[in-house]
């Protein structure tokens, strides 16, 4: 039995985790874990909706505090729930920050 630590050489692209040289599973260029990469390999063919895929995390606290003072605003003022489905149509980003682990991520608006 070896003493010696196993070194994360990399994480996982989809859920972070940090990953050694031997646990590492390549697909697209990209590094998973194993389970990671069974999920993945159901998109082997790239993003299934690329056009609604959403930027998961946000670039500055500034860019969550502006979001988030337009979306009070926006709940204030509502009379009903249209508002607030627009806000999250222009806005996809805000709605997935409740989500752990953030690759994969679509929005799909109402199409009323």
């Amino acid at each position: 039995m070896s003493n010696r630590s196993e070194i994360f050489v990399d994480a996982c692209f989809r859920c972070e985790r940090p990953l050694t040289r031997i646990e590492i599973v390549k697909a697209n260029g990209a590094a998973f874990c194993y389970q990671c990469a069974h999920y993945f390999s159901g998109f082997s063919n790239g993003d299934p909706w690329p056009d609604l895929s959403v930027r998961w995390l946000l670039p500055t606290i500034e860019d969550v505090e502006q979001l988030a003072s337009e979306f009070m605003g926006t709940i204030s003022s509502a009379l009903n729930e249209r508002p607030l489905q627009k806000f999250f149509e222009n806005n996809p980003s805000f709605l997935v920050q409740i989500f752990r682990y953030g690759h994969g991520r679509w929005v799909f608006p109402n199409r009323d």
